[in-house]
């Protein structure tokens, strides 16, 4: 505030009620006004041009533990500043190439001259990067051809997302890639994806994954019958 500086906070949804209101009175700065710190003996600073503060947010935080949901108040502070970010090739039909979610893949698995680790090829990294854009485009509750087959009748009588809290987002998409990478060749991708699968808790979650990841060509029947207990 002092040095004109931008403040970044991120996974605002999960900061303490008490630090948000807080945070609603010093959204309403402008430089050259004037602000109290009772933190710091009541000493007063002025804003300086420059300083602004850049915030994230989920706006569904009923889906994810320890958050809860903005009071539009607080929302309205931020304006026509706000900027809805989606996951990845939101426009990509079932059955097209997800280009974005591809870039992410590889930038995981190129060595510094731009070729691709030969701990992959072509074909499998391409059906990994599919399924994990119908994991996306499920999770966010598309409805489109392809996508809406991944909701079960339970999800659709309570107009739900086929995904409830699991989904293979691009940092996820790259964390696996970097175990496959990191590996030196010892795992391969559908053991990690078993794993992966192994991990999810919740039961609809598991199944619709294993169906979109078995719609790739990953977690043969022979390996999937572990897989969903």
């Amino acid at each position: 505030m002092e040095a004109g500086r931008p403040v970044i906070l991120d996974e605002i949804t999960a900061m303490p009620a008490d630090f948000l209101k807080r945070l609603n009175k010093i959204l309403q700065l402008r430089p050259g006004d004037r602000f109290t710190i009772q933190e710091d003996t009541g000493r007063e600073v002025i804003v300086k041009p420059g300083f602004v503060i850049i915030a994230t947010a989920n706006e569904k935080s009923k889906r994810y533990k320890g958050v809860d949901d903005l009071s539009v108040e607080f929302q309205n502070r931020f304006g026509a500043n706000v900027v809805r970010v989606r996951y990845p090739d939101v426009d990509v039909v079932y059955g097209q190439r997800p280009i974005e979610n591809e870039i992410i893949a590889r930038a995981a698995l190129t060595d510094h001259r731009g070729k691709l680790l030969p701990i992959i090829n072509e074909e499998e990294l391409e059906r990994f990067v599919r399924a994990c854009h119908v994991s996306q485009q499920v999770f966010s509750g598309s409805d489109g051809e392809g996508f809406k087959d991944f909701r079960s009748p339970e999800n659709i009588a309570d107009e739900k997302p086929g995904l409830d809290e699991t989904v293979l987002a691009p940092r996820t998409m790259v964390a696996v890639l970097e175990k496959l990478r990191d590996s030196h060749g010892q795992i391969s991708l559908d053991q990690i994806l078993g794993q992966f699968v192994d991990g999810i808790k919740n039961s609809n979650d598991k199944k619709q994954t294993i169906l979109i990841l078995q719609g790739q060509g990953f977690l043969k029947a022979s390996n999937a019958g572990s897989t969903t207990g």
